[in-house]
């Protein structure tokens, strides 16, 4: 256990009171958030409260272990009410006092987080393979706030980042990073048989909830439609058109849900390199080009609909199906090799487990007052990298003709 002295304990109080103030300015964010609904926030006012008898036990490099809480010390002593001094008394590393005090200001969001690994821990792979399409844990946390990039008229063709928007809302779902390690640590026969079966139930899904969601608004934003608009009141904005993010039914399927859990199969599958999938990952990639293609050649609709609805709803997003192809190949290697000579590279992320106090999209690490937990473990997941078309086309035609 560290120790301070009374100069360190002064120093430490003023970098508390910096800490303190941010998660002060935390619950506010918090509650504005609460009352002004946004895409990113469930729809229900469920308050999740913090479990605060579930300990977390830390050992120390001399093997002693500590029991502590998110906001109490394992005597039972409320973090909360304690001074610096007195958290140092109750066995609390000087190093972790910033984080037992967040911790224990903001009960409802750890308490939220807890009850998400609950919720996943409780599932089986191949509960977990299934409820991939509820679309809530991909936007709670959600990754960072690209959503809010701007629409400019150039967008078509699409942005070369623009897929990472979806990466990263995939990464911070804690029910993929489970599905992914389990699969991971599976013989691949086993692995590539629950992957297949799962793409090819929610691919059929995909189409048929892209059918009818995909037309939302598609009238009221074509051409003519957009100019009619802009004529008859030029300083108005339009709105986009608009899919569900969140459900207080969870096993409700939305668009969003579904494409996201195709999206994070066709990854898993490639990261793992399952060959075994490869006829299914083959006719998804193709269909998300035959998207890009039937949008960018489309001019009744505007370029607002077009960039919306690729972005959003299809699945063509570069990064993702370039993995799942060149994975899936049985010879990855030697395309990757190729792709090289184009500027193609494959990146290896680092994420937490599922199970983390925090991961690297929680609020806390977000905000920078706490840092993510890869105290548990950690996953290392290859994708390959943001691509404009000229590159995906490239790397697409180093593989076999598509079906």
């Amino acid at each position: 256990m560290v120790h301070l002295s009374r100069q360190n304990a002064k120093a430490r109080i003023t970098q508390l009171a910096v800490i303190l103030i941010i998660a002060a300015s935390l619950v506010i964010v918090v509650l504005r958030a609460k009352k002004r609904p946004s895409s990113n926030e469930p729809m229900d006012n469920t308050k999740v409260v913090a479990n605060e008898n579930e300990l977390q036990v830390r050992e120390d490099d001399n093997g002693t272990s500590t029991a502590i809480s998110p906001s109490h010390a394992a005597d039972g002593t409320d973090l909360a009410d304690q001074t610096l001094e007195e958290l140092v008394g109750v066995g609390i590393e000087d190093e972790e006092i910033a984080t037992v005090m967040f911790q224990a200001s903001q009960p409802a969001l750890f308490g939220r987080i807890r009850a998400q690994i609950e919720k996943v821990s409780s599932e089986s792979i191949e509960e977990a393979v299934h409820n991939l399409y509820r679309v809530n844990m991909f936007f709670w946390p959600g990754g960072p706030p690209l959503q809010g990039r701007g629409f400019s008229g150039d967008c078509i063709p699409l942005p070369p980042d623009i897929g990472d928007d979806d990466t990263k809302a995939i990464l911070s779902n804690r029910r993929f990073l489970k599905v992914y390690a389990e699969l991971s640590n599976m013989p691949a026969d086993e692995a590539s048989a629950l992957i297949s079966k799962g793409l090819n139930l929610s691919f059929e899904q995909y189409l048929s909830v892209y059918a009818q969601d995909a037309q939302i608004n598609s009238d009221r934003l074509t051409v003519a439609s957009m100019e009619k608009m802009r004529a008859e009141n030029p300083k108005s904005g339009i709105a986009g058109p608009g899919w569900i993010s969140q459900t207080k039914d969870e096993s409700k399927m939305s668009l969003l849900g579904i494409r996201f859990k195709v999206l994070s199969l066709l990854w898993i599958a490639g990261a793992l390199e399952l060959k075994p999938t490869q006829p299914i990952v083959r006719k998804v990639v193709s269909h998300g080009i035959r998207q890009r293609d039937a949008l960018y050649g489309d001019t009744h609709q505007s370029t607002f609909y077009k960039y919306e609805v690729l972005k959003q709803a299809s699945l063509y997003n570069r990064q993702i199906l370039t993995t799942a192809l060149f994975g899936t190949s049985g010879r990855s290697e030697d395309l990757y090799s190729q792709a090289r000579q184009v500027g193609l590279e494959r990146t290896k992320i680092r994420s937490t487990v599922f199970d983390a106090t925090v991961t690297e999209y929680d609020l806390p690490v977000r905000a920078y007052v706490m840092q993510p937990d890869y105290t548990r473990g950690e996953l290392h997941i290859y994708c390959c990298p943001a691509m404009n078309d000229e590159t995906f086309d490239k790397a697409i035609s180093l593989h076999s003709a598509l079906p």
